[in-house]
């Protein structure tokens, strides 16, 4: 299975019981260790919210993204991921391709 349909799927399966359509029923947290101009990161994100939509989940119609774009500074990544917890999202999804963040 392709990374991007396990990611579409866990996030889609997560929110399937929600509330009535035409409302924002599922909001989504996301930590993304790169800036927000790394161009390969940016690409998976935009393949994430297609995904989501071939699954019938539409940004500002009943899907909310919160997109928390860190660069590596692994300081940063702490404090934005304690901030979207916080938050309370439904769920809360984490991108990246380092294992050795400084």
């Amino acid at each position: 299975m392709r990374r991007r349909e396990f990611i579409a799927g866990v996030a889609g399966s997560a929110m399937w019981s929600l509330s009535a359509p035409g409302q924002v029923r599922a909001r989504v947290g996301w930590i993304i260790p790169y800036r927000e101009n790394d161009e390969a990161a940016r690409a998976r994100y935009i393949v994430f919210q297609q995904e989501l939509a071939r699954l019938g989940w539409t940004e500002g119609r009943d899907l909310q993204l919160d997109a928390r774009w860190t660069s590596d500074k692994m300081d940063r990544v702490r404090a934005e991921a304690a901030d979207l917890v916080r938050s309370r999202p439904d769920v809360i999804a984490c991108g990246g391709d380092r294992l050795d963040c400084p």
